[in-house]
C-alpha cells in the first residue's frame, strides 16, 4: 500500500487530539463540576477535525485506491479515541 498522505495524517492527528481532549477534560469538566464552556467551544472545533479528517480518508481512498477495508477502517477509527493513531500506524 502507498505511503497515506501528509494532509491525511494530519487530520487524523488533529482529529485524534480534539476527541481526546474532548472526551478527557472537558466532558467531565461539564458533568463533574458544571462548566460547559470548554465543550461549548471544543465541540464545534472537535466537529471541523472530524469531518475534514472523513474528508482526507475519502479522498486518499479515491486517489490512492485503497481497498474497502482500509478506508472503513479509517472511518472506524475516527469514532474510537485514539483510534486514528492506531490506525494510521497499522497501515
Amino acid at each position: 500500500m502507498k505511503a497515506l498522505g501528509k494532509s491525511l495524517r494530519l487530520a487524523a492527528g488533529f482529529e485524534g487530539v480534539t476527541l481526546i481532549i474532548l472526551l478527557c477534560v472537558a466532558v467531565p469538566l461539564k458533568y463533574g463540576w458544571g462548566n460547559p464552556t470548554l465543550v461549548r467551544s471544543l465541540g464545534p472545533i472537535h466537529g471541523v477535525a472530524f469531518l475534514t479528517y472523513i474528508y482526507q480518508v475519502l479522498k486518499a481512498s479515491a486517489r490512492q485506491k485503497l481497498s474497502l477495508k482500509s478506508t472503513l477502517t479509517l472511518v472506524a477509527a475516527g469514532f474510537v479515541p485514539g483510534g486514528t493513531f492506531v490506525a494510521l500506524r497499522r497501515l
